[in-house]
């Protein structure tokens, strides 16, 4: 599963909080993609935070690109921990 490939490419020393050029994380792909049970991972377990649920350089959250795909409960979910990180 996806999950599990995120799990083996942590293992073996993959850093995972990396940015790519235009600001998108690992969050933002899986968001895009609906990938609920991996975006939970990446934020309450592979420790991608607050630099991770921010803007890409379009202006996009990995809450928005979640909704933008049609995936609005995920889009919910990413949202709410985007106001937790927001407030802390």
């Amino acid at each position: 599963s996806n999950l599990e490939m995120c799990r083996y490419l942590q293992r073996i020393g993959l850093d995972l909080k990396l940015l790519n050029h235009n600001g998108h994380s690992a969050l933002h792909k899986a968001a895009a993609k609906g990938q609920v049970s991996v975006c939970q991972w990446l934020v309450e377990e592979a420790g991608l935070g607050a630099d991770h649920l921010k803007a890409d350089q379009d202006g996009d959250t990995p809450s928005e690109i979640a909704r933008m795909e049609g995936f609005d409960m995920l889009s919910l979910w990413l949202g709410s921990k985007q106001l937790v990180s927001s407030s802390t």
